[in-house]
């Protein structure tokens, strides 16, 4: 299921490790016409005065991508505010009991600030 109105979104991957063991993330393929949900968000600093034992602001999000959108637990998904998160968990590729339809891959997401 491609949504018409849906934005597309930069799958992050990292390759084999070079000669010196060091991976890096690059930019790896685009995948068109996905929704993206805002999900929770923590922000325990809203004032910005800085503090040293203060806790990281998480946001969270769910994206739902066209049924074989290739997504590994391993990838940082680049939204298009530009800002990439971390796929949360394998995602997701439900199939409905009774027909069998795919709706799409399910894909959580978490961003860690601080």
């Amino acid at each position: 299921m491609i949504l018409p109105h849906g934005q597309p979104v930069t799958v992050w991957r990292r390759p084999a490790r070079d000669k010196h063991g060091d991976t890096s993330y690059v930019e790896h393929h685009d995948i068109e016409g996905v929704a993206i949900i805002d999900g929770s968000q923590s922000e325990p600093n809203p004032s910005g005065v800085p503090s040293a034992d203060r806790p990281l602001a998480e946001y969270d999000k769910t994206v739902v991508c066209p049924v074989g959108a290739d997504v590994l637990a391993s990838d940082l998904l680049e939204l298009p505010d530009g800002l990439q998160y971390r796929v949360v968990g394998r995602p997701q590729r439900p199939k409905h009991p009774r027909s069998g339809n795919q709706p799409g891959v399910i894909v959580n997401l978490r961003r860690i600030e601080g």
